[in-house]
Parts: structure tokens; sequence; C-alpha cells
């Protein structure tokens, strides 16, 4: 009879075990639904609040330069779709459309300006190494903040 009791009691042993696992692993589940909800909801809201400012940003001051000295600014905010080169670099081909620039069509190797697509951000910058020019968004004002 000893024997038998025993038993018992290492089964409801065994039974309250199962149901404190279960119950830890139900509440560790629910952690990791929370915190991977609150991951998502964050980073959301990150790329919503990145969009907006985006958006919103004052239009600027594009700034063509060839071998460092500057060749045009272009006041983006007034100009008019379309697409030009400058007579210093005739291999470079710039677009303006909607308020926004970019290189269009690069007589170089890599195209990687090409690939940097339209700029429209105050310090937004692209550059084409092989043809010595740079193109970069100032603000309005057309001050430089700081170097880096």
């Amino acid at each position: 009879m000893n024997k038998k009791s025993n038993c018992k009691v290492n089964q409801l042993d065994k039974g309250e075990e199962l149901v404190e696992s279960r119950f830890t692993f139900r509440f560790r589940l629910r952690i990791e639904f929370w915190l991977i909800l609150g991951v998502v909801v964050l980073c959301a809201g990150i790329l919503l609040w990145r969009g907006i400012k985006e958006k919103t940003a004052p239009i600027g001051i594009a700034v063509i330069s060839y071998d460092g000295e500057v060749q045009m600014r272009i006041d983006l905010s007034s100009e008019q779709d379309k697409t030009f080169t400058f007579e210093k670099n005739p291999k470079v081909q710039f677009e303006i459309q909607d308020h926004a620039i970019r290189f269009v069509h690069v007589e170089c190797p890599d195209k990687l300006c090409e690939k940097s697509g339209f700029l429209r951000v105050e310090n937004q910058t692209a550059v084409c190494l092989p043809n010595r020019t740079t193109l970069t968004i100032q603000g309005s004002g057309g001050e430089i903040d700081a170097f880096v």
C-alpha cells in the first residue's frame, strides 16, 4: 500500500510539472508576441516619421561642381522639369523633375551616380568620380552649416 501511495504522489508531481511547463510556455509566447509587436510598431513609426520629414523638408538649391569648382546653382523650387548638361562636361546629363534632380545619363564605366536616384533633401550628395562631377543639395539659404 505504501508503494501505491508513492506512485500516486509521483504521478501528481509529474502532472503539476506538466501544467507548470504549459503555463511557462504560454507566458513566454505571450512575452515574445508583445516584444515582436513592439519592435514592428517602432520600426513602422520611424519609417513613417522619415517619410513625413522628407516630404515636408524645404526645397533646396542644387549645386553642380566640376573638378571642385561650382558650375551651376539651381533653385529647385522654381525650376521647370527638364534635362540638361553643362558646357564644361557634356558627358554628364542631369534631369530635374518634381523639384528634385538626378544624374540621368553619364559616360562612365560603373554608372553608380545614376543609381543614386533623385536628390531633393538638404545635404544629399551624388558624385561621379570618373567625370569629377558632384551634385549636392544645399538649404534654400545656400549657407554651409558645418564641414565634416
